[in-house]
């Protein structure tokens, strides 16, 4: 009786044993409905750098290799174009933003849509004054999702040089000894302290300029040679340079004879092999490009016509704009 009781027993709690595991399965199966059925995952976007046609900065290319650069000023346009896709739809994207610095910069924002997952996104930035931006970066494109989900990129803008100052450095000045009609004076050398009292040198320096008697004249050093003036290009950013030259009538100190312009000449030679022969005028006359740090070094000579000896004086003038 007691055996058949156990026995009973130990059924029972089979019985339960095998109910509760079903229970357990059943339980699980009811509770997972989300796993077994369709998975929806947040993808995060992706960015791809199209074009920056429509920017008004200016190029230049470096000369470790032929990267492009790019150099602007306050008020130029940087106008970026992108691709941006999301694979849970273009509805996912939240925000496109410009960075330049580090720094989330204010622009218009365009968009035409591809497909149900990509976009074109346009970009476009007018540049800020010196004092909020000034230095070389690379511009970057952030995307975000609407999970916060975010991607960046670079672009094929290696770096941009915002706001460089455009400048150019003139060492030394121009004076002429007293001479008489026919003679051809060359300027006297005045150093200045930027040089610490040390010559301006250059090299490779053959001038010839026909006097009023026909007879040319003739300079010619093949050896470093002592200039009266030099001329440097210290802008920022790599910048290329246009560089004009101008000159006055000089005028007598003491009995107001006048020298025209037209009667002065410049010689130029260059740390870059860039060389020039010509005659000042009054208007500005571009004469170089000058390539960054560049040094171009000057010679003045006064060709003195009918007028009373006299210590003359006039004014010669640089110029330089950003090519």
């Amino acid at each position: 009786m007691k055996k058949a009781q156990g026995e009973a027993i130990a059924m029972l709690l089979a019985v339960m044993i095998v109910s509760s595991v079903f229970a357990a399965f059943a339980i699980s199966t009811a509770s997972s409905g989300e796993v077994s059925g369709e998975v929806k995952t947040n993808l995060a976007p992706t960015i791809e750098y199209i074009t920056d046609e429509g920017s008004t900065y200016r190029n230049y290319t470096g000369y470790i290799n032929a990267t492009k650069h790019r150099y602007t000023w306050e008020g130029d346009t940087l106008k970026l174009k992108v691709r941006v896709t999301d694979g849970n739809g273009v509805g996912d994207i939240k925000t496109v933003e410009l960075y330049i610095d580090d720094i989330s910069r204010t622009c218009e924002v365009t968009n035409t849509t591809i497909d149900n997952t990509s976009a074109y996104y346009t970009l476009t930035y007018i540049v800020q004054n010196r004092s909020l931006l000034h230095g070389e970066y690379s511009p970057k494109v952030k995307v975000t999702d609407t999970n916060g989900n975010y991607t960046d990129t670079g672009t094929e803008i290696d770096k941009v040089w915002f706001n460089p100052a455009v400048s150019i450095c003139i060492t030394g000045s121009v004076n002429y000894l007293p001479g008489d009609p026919g003679n051809i004076t060359q300027a006297t050398e005045a150093i200045n302290s930027t040089d610490d009292g040390s010559a301006i040198y250059g090299s490779d320096r053959n001038v010839c300029i026909p006097p009023i008697n026909g007879t040319c004249y003739h300079d010619d050093e093949r050896t470093d040679y002592n200039w009266t003036m030099r001329v440097k290009n210290a802008a920022e950013g790599n910048v290329f340079l246009e560089l004009k030259i101008s000159g006055t009538d000089m005028t007598g100190d003491h009995n107001g004879g006048i020298i025209p312009v037209s009667n002065q000449h410049f010689y130029m030679n260059s740390t870059k092999s860039q060389k020039k022969d010509d005659i000042l005028s009054s208007a500005e006359t571009k004469i170089a490009e000058m390539k960054p740090n560049e040094n171009m070094y000057f010679d003045f000579y006064l060709k003195y016509p009918a007028v009373p000896k006299d210590t003359y004086s006039g004014e010669i003038s640089f110029m330089a704009t950003a090519i």
